[in-house]
């Protein structure tokens, strides 16, 4: 499996270049997504060399992400961990048992269960985010200040309770 995905993420950077790398390499993707609440970040000097940075925890949370399909990441990322929590409780295990007698396909229903739910997760944060938007855009501000708070919205899902205003890293 490793070799594989190796031979994927070498042809695609091989076929398309850098960008293959910057969006098709999933590890990479969720490493990026976790390096936005990290305290310290990469910084070129002013000479050229490569230093480091310190900044407040979650900071680089606090500005939207580039685009839905890094929220859907996110969220699925999100979502993974706690549905793989989730299989531990005698609930979902009496839900698989139960689904299992139902439809009758054996181990293969645990993969529609996951489905099923990652479906339903990420249909109701998407959900939650326009009525966010539509009781923001209806505070005064029609489409465009719609559009800006489901932007904000949008920010990465990875903190619980990032800061709305961050101090200034420089000089740290």
């Amino acid at each position: 499996m490793i070799a594989g995905y190796a031979l994927l993420m070498v042809g695609g950077a091989i076929a398309f270049g850098p960008t293959w790398l910057r969006k098709a390499d999933a590890l990479g993707v969720f490493y990026r997504l976790l390096g936005r609440v990290a305290p310290i970040r990469p910084r070129r000097e002013e000479n050229g060399d490569l230093g480091l940075a310190f900044r407040a925890p979650w900071e680089g949370c606090t500005r939207p992400v580039a685009d839905l399909s890094l929220v859907t990441f996110a969220i699925t990322a999100v979502y993974t961990v706690s549905f793989d929590g989730f299989t531990s409780t005698p609930e979902f295990q009496r839900v698989l048992l139960d689904a299992r007698d139902l439809v009758g396909i054996g181990g293969g229903i645990s993969v529609v269960l996951y489905l099923a739910g990652l479906v339903g997760f990420v249909g109701l944060f998407c959900a939650a985010s326009w009525v966010m938007g539509a009781i923001a855009g209806s505070k005064g501000g029609g489409a465009r200040s719609r559009w800006g708070s489901r932007r904000r919205c949008y920010r990465s899902p990875l903190p619980t309770n990032s800061p709305t205003t961050t101090p200034s890293s420089s000089g740290i």
